[in-house]
């Protein structure tokens, strides 16, 4: 179609497209966008480039070619620098169709209908000239502002025709791809049928676009002429324009002699021909090769016949739809016409015989699993409908498939709902091909090349492995114990190890119910093979249908004997503890006084015993007091301790978690103190029993659920939650941490035993007893003034006073013991074995004590402890001739005890000087006699307030005081001291300050508070300071 166009006048800039401004003929050229590059970058090459003038209005083709031709690489990677300022131009996609379609337009390219299509244009008044309205708003505005923005860049720009000296040429800015997809998508179809006389499919293969710009200082006007091109498209990029600036079209003028009957007859032909499918097989220079879904021979296309593509866009293995009939130049042989790209879901290989419908089947011949064989197809057996057993082999049906047809599904999420499956093919470990005698489900299919059935979306719903090891599985219950990623565990009422599960075995009537630990399962357990189990069928029980155990007592306190040994510590998991019943309890005609004890049922859990967390340890130990309910397992008769809703010191409460309470810590070694200091990880406290410090780690903290059972168990327990700080009154394990070489004031050598603090209790304030008054408001006389400290000296008391017992003093200790002795009362023989090796001076109060309470009844011997020579080992206080290193303590000793390794307090080592296991002996304890106390010591603290101003006190005075013990050194000391009747009168005057004059030395001045200190001389010649 040849357009002629002619414009009246122009009163403003103007684009048209088909046109196109070199803005580098232009001295005023704006270079406010542009960006700023270095001087040796393309962009500034380019710009620095002297572009040649541009004169010829007619037949302007080639004017400056060399020009163009030396220049246009550069060219090219200067406008790659400058680069677009609207990208969503660039490439005619789904949001361009979107964004800049008229919509009519969007819905017709949706249909793909070229009927459609047509139906959009509409005729004008010119013979053969038509319209129809194509972009939006949006597009002209957002092209306009890319074509100025370009015309800022300082590129040099070619004319875009022989004719039009200012424009644009789209293929020079990059829109040429953006062009040519348009032309295929919309106005090839267009010319093939509005003009199928004058169009073939050869001539819309090429387009050439570009934007011309009218101005009155530059091109006004467009002469008539004919486009040397079959199909013009002009869009007005001005609307408003219109009015004033007219086009005129004057028709259709034929040139060439295409013979338009015969041209329009083979068009007509061809849309007569079936429509086919298939692939792109082969791609030579001008023509291809076809893949045919419909039959097995390839056919042969030309590139003209590509319809909704460039050729150069086509790629093997392309889906493709066209017309199949004879060759125009061979009729005796079948090409394809009208070649279209299809999309890869548009290609069906398969007709389905029954849409819809899924058959079940059994494999009779699998796929070699060595794919070198000539074999490639297996054979599968189609089941009888009505029962879906296997088909008699006279009737029986079979069909093939490939490898291809069956993809193990992936495992599942983690998502916990599910839906109902019968198939067991997602399950972790499913193979990933069919096996003989395989259970399956397929769709039955038409294969359309060879007109050949075959069996495709093939899932496996029972492999003939799977249904061999379902014969022999076991139907248990259970509860879901653990959850990961894809799969869990069950615990089993009739097994003690976990079994495991996949969430693909897991069938719920209710497809939007959510997995969840603690519900009740039922479930075949099968053999995986190497002693491993896995659960099949998994389905929901109803709330209370499983029973693990029996319930024998509840609210059961016991003590502990033994400790189990946390799965995660360095001890083998299967070591199981033992808490012996503080009352028996009788079970049919059976008396129970000990009861299993597992790890998982531990107070507290577990804590790291060391700083990578490599072993794990547990809150409690030997001795320690527990609060449970006892059970007896269905699976094997075993009486273990269980959870119990009680809590300590109350009745049974609906709490939401079960738990087994720690009701009081073993007293072997247990101490009380204050927090003395606190630093970063670890802190002090002051031992209340005798004068040192504890060191302690802050993770050695009791969990907060202990300490407050523990409480409840001291009857301590208060509403205050309370806090780690300094003052803070402390209960805790006393541990020998190591001994550390020092020197002493005298140069002599000594060692520092280093203690710790593990298992902190916190206590409520004043709990712990710091000092103790022994009497109050006793008479006393002085005895005797210090010469060298004033308001000091020794006082005699009217009556002797006792001190405190070592009961008194070590409380915790003495409990201990007591109740060492009420067992002893019960059992003929026992050992009671400390966890920590203890210091040699608390070693020595402990044996005073056990001597002193236990009345030769009680035997204290030690332990050793292996790698440790330095200490005999850990006490152990035995009745009965009991033996402190039964079986299970040398398993803690990793074996290393022998009977011979236990040592007395009383013999110590053997005096052979051959032997390897020489130790100093042991001094005896001393007696444990308290002696009463009558000359204190005292000072100015002892003074009560008014005294401490007077004058101090004199030899003679007669006073009362209170006398006081300090419990963490034992020391004897006085407090509240003041005077009854002073020997020496206080002189009241002057005059009687004149009559008591004696002579003296100064020995202090402060000159700052205007007093001093004389040493006096009286007759006695003893020296005393007065104020």
């Amino acid at each position: 179609l040849d357009c002629v166009h002619s414009l009246t006048r122009v009163t403003q800039p103007s684009y048209m497209e088909g046109t196109c401004d070199n803005s580098a003929n232009n001295k005023n050229i704006h270079h406010d966008n542009i960006i700023s590059s270095s001087s040796s970058s393309p962009l500034t090459r380019a710009r620095q480039l002297e572009v040649p003038p541009v004169t010829k209005s007619v037949r302007g083709e080639t004017e400056g070619q060399e020009f163009w031709d030396e220049h246009e690489v550069l060219l090219r990677e200067a406008r790659e620098e400058y680069g677009p300022l609207h990208p969503q131009l660039y490439h005619l996609n789904e949001d361009f169709v979107a964004n800049f379609f008229d919509i009519p337009l969007q819905n017709v390219l949706r249909s793909r209908s070229v009927a459609q299509l047509q139906s959009l244009v509409y005729p004008t008044e010119a013979d053969n000239v038509f319209a129809f309205k194509l972009f939006n708003e949006k597009f002209v505005e957002l092209l306009i502002e890319e074509l100025e923005h370009y015309d800022r860049s300082g590129i040099p720009i070619r004319r875009p025709n022989g004719m039009n000296r200012y424009g644009f040429l789209l293929q020079q800015i990059g829109m040429q791809q953006m062009m040519t997809d348009l032309s295929r998508v919309i106005l090839q179809p267009l010319a093939l049928t509005l003009f199928p006389q004058n169009a073939s499919l050869a001539d819309v293969q090429e387009n050439y676009p570009f934007v011309v710009r009218y101005h009155p200082n530059t091109d006004n006007n467009l002469r008539p002429h004919a486009d040397a091109s079959v199909i013009t498209i002009n869009v007005c990029l001005h609307p408003s324009s219109q009015e004033d600036s007219p086009l005129y079209f004057q028709g259709v003028r034929q040139i060439g002699t295409i013979t338009n009957t015969d041209n329009n007859n083979y068009n007509n032909k061809i849309l007569d021909l079936p429509l086919e499918q298939g692939l792109v097989c082969g791609l030579k220079d001008s023509f291809g090769f076809i893949y045919c879904a419909d039959r097995e021979e390839e056919l042969f296309f030309h590139y003209s016949q590509v319809q909704n593509i460039h050729p150069s866009d086509l790629k093997v293995d392309d889906c493709i739809s066209f017309r199949v009939g004879p060759s125009k130049n061979n009729p005796d042989k079948m090409a394809g016409f009208l070649v279209e790209k299809l999309d890869v879901e548009e290609l069906q290989w398969d007709v389905e015989e029954h849409p819809g419908k899924r058959f079940k089947g059994i494999v009779e011949r699998a796929l070699p699993r060595n794919n070198s064989s000539s074999v490639m197809e297996g054979s599968i057996k189609i089941l009888s409908e009505d029962d879906e057993e296997e088909s008699d082999e006279k009737t029986a049906k079979f069909i093939k498939f490939t490898a291809m047809d069956y993809q193990p599904q992936p495992e599942p999420s983690s998502d916990r709902s599910f839906r109902r499956s019968n198939s067991s093919s997602s399950f972790s470990g499913a193979s990933s091909r069919l096996g003989l005698n395989d259970v399956v489900e397929f769709t039955l299919v038409t294969y359309r090349r060879n007109k050949t059935q075959y069996a495709r979306n093939i899932t496996l719903i029972q492999s003939d492995r799977e249904r061999q090891r379902l014969a022999n599985a076991s139907l248990e219950q259970g509860i879901v114990i653990t959850l990961k990623d894809g799969f869990g565990f069950l615990k089993s009422n009739k097994r003690r190890g976990e079994v495991y599960f996949h969430y693909s075995q897991v069938q719920f009537e209710d497809e939007d119910v959510e997995l969840t630990t603690g519900q009740e399962m039922e479930f075949l357990v099968v053999g995986e093979g190497n002693e491993k189990i896995s659960a099949r069928q998994v389905k929901l029980l109803p709330k209370g249908t499983v029973k693990f155990r029996h319930l024998l007592a509840e609210g059961v306190s016991g003590v502990i004997t033994r400790c189990p040994h946390p799965s995660d510590s360095r001890y083998s998991s299967d070591f199981v503890g033992e808490v012996i019943l503080t009352n028996p309890i009788q079970h049919e005609e059976n008396t129970i006084t000990t009861v299993a004890f597992f790890s998982n049922d531990a107070p507290g859990g577990t804590y790291a015993e060391n700083r990578d967390g490599s072993s794990m340890g547990l809150w409690v130990r030997e001795g320690d007091t527990l609060l449970f309910d006892v059970v007896q397992e269905i699976l094997d008769g075993l009486i273990r301790l269980y959870p119990t809703k009680c809590n300590v010191g109350e009745e049974e409460t609906n709490e939401a978690k079960p738990s087994v309470k720690l009701v009081a810590t073993s007293l072997a070694g247990r101490q009380e103190g204050v927090i003395h200091a606190i630093i970063n990880g670890y802190g002090f406290i002051h031992c209340s029993e005798r004068p040192i410090d504890v060191y302690f780690k802050l993770y050695e903290l009791l969990p907060e659920s202990l300490q407050s059972d523990l409480l409840k168990g001291l009857d301590l327990s208060t509403k205050e939650k309370l806090t780690l700080d300094v003052g803070v009154e402390v209960q805790f394990d006393l541990a020998l941490q190591k001994s550390i070489a020092s020197r002493s004031s005298n140069g002599r050598g000594r060692e520092k035993e280093s203690l710790k603090a593990q298992r902190l209790l916190l206590l409520p304030p004043n709990t712990v007893l710091q000092n103790k008054t022994l009497v109050m408001g006793m008479k006393a006389v002085v005895q005797k003034e210090d010469p060298k400290q004033p308001y000091a000296g020794t006082i005699e008391l009217e009556e002797q006073v006792v001190p405190m017992t070592d009961e008194e003093r070590h409380p915790l200790l003495t409990k201990f013991l007591n109740s060492i002795l009420e067992r002893m009362e019960k059992q003929e023989s026992g050992s009671v074995i400390y966890h920590d090796m203890q210091s040699h001076r608390d070693e020595e109060v402990i044996l005073s004590m056990t001597q002193s309470l236990g009345n030769g009844k009680l035997s204290v011997t030690h332990v050793p402890v292996a790698g440790e020579s330095k200490y005999s080992g850990r006490i152990c206080i035995s009745w009965g001739g009991a033996a402190c290193n039964t079986e299970e303590e040398r398993k803690s000793n990793d074996g290393a005890i022998t009977d011979e390794d236990v040592i007395t307090s009383d013999d110590g080592m053997d005096d052979d000087p051959s032997s390897t296991k020489r130790r100093k002996r042991k001094k005896k304890p001393k007696k444990n006699l308290k002696r009463p106390v009558s000359l204190v010591r005292y000072d100015k603290h002892s003074l009560s307030d008014e005294l401490r101003n007077a004058i101090p006190l004199a030899e003679g005075d007669i006073v009362t005081c209170d006398v006081v013990q300090s419990r963490r050194s034992g020391l004897v000391t006085l407090a509240n001291i003041k005077v009854v009747e002073r020997k020496t009168p206080v002189p009241e005057n002057q005059d009687d300050q004149e009559a008591s004059m004696g002579v003296g030395i100064i020995t202090e001045v402060v000159n700052s508070r205007k007093f001093g200190f004389i040493a006096l001389f009286d007759d006695r010649a003893s020296r005393r300071e007065v104020l």
